[in-house]
């Protein structure tokens, strides 16, 4: 009975850990699985990767940037439930550029591109050249209703998004992106969903890691990539 009880009481340690990833496949072990949008896993004949670390080149997902528009890849965020309070969170992203990776230089490209990243509704800007990250309620899920006394009542979940934006890096080799990401004010009776965007442009971006875990109290601000 005592191993048994051991082996419990390791379980029960063991489990938090492995729980604090919020993402699934967050390291795209199981390619592109959980995962949507535009990206395809690294190493298949219809992706376009080019890792300059030859042990690397079946691994992540890649993305190929349009030039009549933003990509993006996402998640509904299954495991998580906000409660309808806004939670703050760390996000960690991997990522290497082609060769000819090169982003849009017009600043219209950059302004209200919610829409755009299939979240109407959300008003998000960037600066010219960057990425953005953020975690948001998808539209139909912006809208709770309850009913009571014979009348209908709706609540509507708006609060402003607060991204992770970044100028990546086109230096040849594997770059790490961190920063603080939340949640807003969410739904509580549905799922918050991660996404990734990037603008229009050519070329194309790998990426080995997207993690999204729980903000520890050593946490520090955001890290160049």
């Amino acid at each position: 009975m005592k191993s048994l009880a051991f082996l419990l009481f390791a379980l029960a340690l063991a489990v938090p850990l492995h729980a604090q990833e919020i993402l699934k496949n967050s390291d795209f072990s199981d390619g592109a699985t959980y995962w949507h949008g535009d990206a395809k896993p690294a190493g298949t004949e219809d992706s376009t990767d080019l890792i300059s670390d030859p042990a690397s080149s079946a691994k992540g997902i890649v993305v190929e940037l349009h030039s009549g528009g933003w990509t993006k890849v996402v998640q509904e965020i299954r495991g998580y439930k906000s409660n309808g309070r806004a939670s703050q969170l760390m996000l960690t992203i991997v990522y290497q550029t082609s060769p000819d990776f090169k982003l849009s230089t017009h600043d219209s490209d950059y302004v209200h591109i919610g829409a755009e990243l299939g979240f109407e509704g959300a008003s998000l800007t960037v600066q010219q050249g960057q990425l953005i990250a953020f975690i948001d309620e998808v539209p139909q899920n912006r809208v709770s209703a309850s009913s009571s006394g014979g009348y209908t009542n709706y609540t509507v979940y708006s609060d402003p998004i607060s991204g992770a934006s970044f100028l990546p890096s086109t230096e040849a080799k594997q770059h790490t992106f961190t920063s603080p990401i939340s949640v807003p004010h969410a739904n509580p009776d549905s799922y918050p969903s991660f996404c990734l965007g990037l603008p229009p442009g050519s070329g194309t971006i790998t990426i080995l890691k997207i993690s999204v875990a729980p903000a520890s109290s050593d946490s520090g601000a955001a890290q160049a990539p």
